[in-house]
């Protein structure tokens, strides 16, 4: 979806001020680390993690180029499904979806990946004296199957301001390996 949106709809997508937010190929993803990163993990559990990863994103790129451009050729030829544009995306999935609750017809909730504007746009808040500063929650109308998102500051943000919120709820139990393998960074001072 990404790779179609960008790529071949451009400017003519309906999702294109979107995505021209979204980073490029980001350094900071491990997707994308250089020899250079590599031999800074040397030894440590986020070597193989990152290893183990670029192999599970080469070897699903391989499976879906291989059945995407033969069954849909037009949408996905080879020259545009490149494993640099899958890795791509992939990165901005991993590091920017959220568990988005959606009501069906017959009023149970379920939960979906799904990325959800601006709400990705937010900082890691809430270590190294970084505060939160926004506050999120999703609503649901009654008889509606979907909700909204309701992003509130909690204190003022001068003009130009860092938008700090909490979406690593759980952040005090992950291990900086799956930190920077999942959002491409490690704040110096994990409490994991």
């Amino acid at each position: 979806f990404l790779i179609y949106e960008r790529f071949v709809q451009g400017k003519a997508s309906k999702w294109a001020e979107l995505i021209q937010t979204l980073p490029g190929k980001s350094r900071s993803n491990p997707l994308f680390f250089g020899e250079a990163d590599m031999q800074g993990l040397a030894g440590l559990l986020s070597e193989s993690l990152v290893l183990n990863k670029r192999q599970q994103v080469a070897e699903l790129w391989r499976k879906l180029s291989e059945k995407l451009s033969k069954n849909f050729p037009s949408l996905f030829p080879k020259t545009l499904f490149t494993a640099e544009r899958f890795c791509w995306a992939m990165s901005i999935v991993d590091s920017r979806v959220h568990g988005v609750e959606f009501r069906d017809s017959g009023g149970k909730m379920h939960t979906s990946p799904g990325l959800v504007p601006m709400i990705d746009m937010f900082n890691y808040g809430g270590v190294d004296g970084l505060v939160p500063n926004v506050k999120s929650e999703t609503t649901y109308p009654e008889g509606q199957p979907g909700g909204f998102v309701v992003a509130r500051t909690t204190s003022r943000i001068s003009k130009g301001g860092e938008l700090l919120g909490e979406y690593l709820l759980h952040s005090k139990t992950r291990s900086n390996a799956g930190l920077l393998l999942k959002y491409g960074f490690v704040p110096p001072q994990n409490p994991a």
